[in-house]
């Protein structure tokens, strides 16, 4: 499993030499990029949120059956785990089409 630091690292250098990049570029038709390159991060912050939100429940779920205890709050928190599960998986997917639709466009 990757550390999630180091994901954390990547994710601020990629973002920092994608925003330095729009500083190079803005003065040729710098908005799209501009909007890609906020896509594009929004789209891995959304991602990395989901894998975050899949572990932290993948580890309750192992933990629950382990020791043979119920989760706390029972059934309804669940649910709203599931549903934020949910959530962010369509969020994830929205913002990757969106990113795929702006790479399309600057071709």
């Amino acid at each position: 499993m990757i550390p999630i630091g180091l994901v954390l690292v990547i994710g601020v250098v990629v973002g920092c030499i994608g925003f330095s990049k729009v500083y190079f570029e803005r003065s040729c038709d710098g908005s799209v990029f501009l909007k890609l390159v906020f896509n594009l991060l929004f789209f891995v912050v959304s991602l990395l949120c989901l894998v975050v939100s899949l572990k932290l429940f993948w580890d309750m779920t192992q933990f629950v059956s382990e020791n043979n205890v119920s989760p706390t709050g029972g059934a309804f928190w669940t649910s709203m785990d599931l549903l934020r599960q949910a959530l962010l998986f369509i969020l994830c997917f929205i913002s990757g089409l969106r990113v795929i639709k702006l790479l399309k466009n600057k071709k």
